[in-house]
């Protein structure tokens, strides 16, 4: 039994290069995502704000 071996050593590098894809994929849509909840949290806040100082 082969020890210290890395996912390089036991997968074909265009597998590697598919899930790190996808990775990068999922990860930049999440950020999309999160950074537009954020944007519409912050709108939301700002016109409670406005509200409140009326």
């Amino acid at each position: 039994m082969r020890h210290g071996c890395s996912i390089d050593d036991t997968l074909d590098p265009s597998i590697v290069r598919a899930i790190i894809n996808q990775i990068a994929t999922r990860v930049q849509e999440t950020t999309a995502e999160t950074t537009a909840r954020l944007v519409d949290l912050q709108a939301e806040a700002n016109i409670i704000i406005n509200k409140n100082e009326r």
